[in-house]
């Protein structure tokens, strides 16, 4: 029986960006520029061409031609389960149906359950040189071929 090492979660996050957005007709609806800051609109990380590019559109903004603001962003993503496998590995339940033991090959659902043994250990559906499809097709559908 695997072993939970880590539940999954919603991992939820919120970027801010200061933007600057061209004023028609000095440029096109939509463009301009934006950079990494915190929510009080302090840049964050910056290297010298977007320090360049800043500079810009502050120079921009000043002459009327641009608009500023701070823009949040929310976004969120799954941290997946972690399991410690029979043989000691680590796997990380991403997918519903199948989540393979990189080291020993056994499958587990999403949920941590072992399920259909393993690959390596059923040849009649898995063929390491995935090659000899004929003899794939025999064993999966009765000897019949399409």
């Amino acid at each position: 029986m695997a072993e939970f090492i880590e539940h999954g979660q919603w991992i939820y996050e919120v970027e801010y960006r200061l933007a600057f957005g061209y004023i028609h007709p000095h440029g096109h609806p939509g463009t301009g520029f934006s950079f990494l800051c915190d929510e009080h609109g302090q840049i964050i990380e910056i290297g010298p061409y977007a320090r360049y590019n800043l500079h810009l559109a502050i120079s921009n903004f000043i002459d009327g031609k641009m608009t500023m603001g701070i823009e949040t962003y929310e976004y969120r993503h799954r941290q997946p389960s972690v399991i410690r496998c029979e043989c000691g590995a680590t796997v990380e339940l991403w997918d519903v149906d199948c989540n393979d033991c990189d080291q020993c090959g056994r499958m587990f659902n999403g949920s941590g359950q072992q399920v259909n043994g393993s690959w390596a250990s059923m040849p009649e559906w898995y063929d390491q040189e995935a090659i000899d499809t004929e003899r794939m097709e025999s064993v999966m559908y009765g000897g019949t071929s399409w």
